[in-house]
Order: structure tokens, then C-alpha cells, then sequence
């Protein structure tokens, strides 16, 4: 009898530890997303800027084309 129950307990520990690395793992995964969330919170505004920056519109709610034009404009302004 036990035998049976060492068998039994070496199951039960068997699951408990499977289910320790699924939550393990699941913790890992949500921490990269958040992690990897937050940096796109951060670095993707400035991203659209300097992309926005190159448009030969003076609007940024259509996109005309690309073109160093603002680029000049603040150079030569003085």
C-alpha cells in the first residue's frame, strides 16, 4: 500500500511541478510583453516624428511626400 501511495504522491508532485513552469513561463511571457509594450510606448512617438518630419506638407494630417525642405528652412533660418 505504499507503494501506491509513493506512486500517487510522485504524480501529484510530478503535476504540481508542471504546473509551476507553465506559470513560470506564462509569468516570463507577460513581463516581455509589458517590457516590450513599454518601449513602444516610449520610442514609437518619436519614431512617427522624425518620420513626419520629412513631409513636404505643411500639415501632418495628410502626407504629401518626402523631402528635406523643413530641413533647409531651419538651417537657413537665422
Amino acid at each position: 500500500m505504499s507503494a501506491m501511495a509513493n506512486s500517487t504522491d510522485a504524480r501529484r508532485l510530478s503535476r504540481r511541478s508542471r504546473v509551476a513552469y507553465l506559470q513560470k513561463r506564462i509569468a516570463q511571457a507577460v513581463l516581455s510583453l509589458y517590457g516590450w509594450g513599454g518601449y513602444a510606448f516610449m520610442y514609437l512617438p518619436i519614431v512617427i516624428l522624425v518620420v513626419f518630419s520629412f513631409n513636404d506638407s505643411r500639415s501632418t494630417a495628410q502626407w504629401v511626400g518626402f523631402s528635406t525642405r523643413w530641413y533647409v528652412e531651419m538651417a537657413n533660418d537665422r
